[in-house]
């Protein structure tokens, strides 16, 4: 131990080329645009730092940059704060809809609508029906980049442009307990009756 330190937190210290204030701000940042569905790369991390550290020393910093390991020891001294995932693709569109304003007006529309929309009284529970939806789209680095985020989530979503193409599974769950059996949309020239077969959900 050194200070309190490890051997190894130690040594990254000493020999790291950027400050604790520009590693704070760093995780920050880092920490801030994933939760806008724009994470980092471990690659786009490495650049973001050569770019400070670029326009603060100048010709002192080595052109080879920090090295190809630094962005995993970084994440790893900062496990607290940031954490390594597999990309969730999310539809640009559908991520930039998502704002405070919109929240608030989806909300308070549920809220008169499940309070007032039986001829002013509250909807019954067995006619209460909550439905989600996922889609999936066939693109090629889906499920495979990995992405920096705020540790203690599931799932890091990564706004992206998508395809055309969409596979779009629909799940609906009755507040009475009563669950619908899943749909699943997708694109086809045609029905095949063997695509009802080895499905244990009962899925149409």
């Amino acid at each position: 131990m050194a200070r309190g330190r490890t051997k190894a937190q130690a040594n990254f210290q000493d020999k790291s080329w950027i400050s604790a204030e520009e590693s704070d701000e760093v995780v920050q940042y880092t920490v801030e645009i994933a939760s806008w569905g724009h994470p980092l790369s471990q690659r786009r991390l490495k650049e973001h730092v050569d770019h400070i550290l670029r326009k603060r020393l100048g010709s002192k910093f080595p052109s080879d940059s920090v090295g190809v390991n630094w962005t995993r020891h970084f994440i790893e001294k900062h496990s607290k704060r940031l954490h390594i995932y597999t990309a969730k693709p999310l539809d640009t569109a559908r991520g930039q809809a998502v704002n405070p304003e919109a929240n608030a007006r989806y909300f308070d529309t549920v809220e008169n609508v499940q309070l007032r929309g039986d001829s002013g009284k509250p909807i019954a529970p067995e006619c209460t029906f909550a439905i989600d939806e996922i889609g999936f789209q066939p693109n090629g680095d889906e499920g495979f980049e990995k992405v920096i985020g705020a540790p203690g989530k599931k799932l890091q979503y990564k706004q992206q442009a998508g395809t055309c193409e969409n596979t779009t599974v629909l799940v609906t769950v009755g507040a009475g307990g009563v669950a619908l059996n899943p749909a699943i949309i997708f694109k086809g020239l045609a029905y095949l009756v063997r695509w009802k077969q080895d499905n244990p959900a009962n899925a149409s």
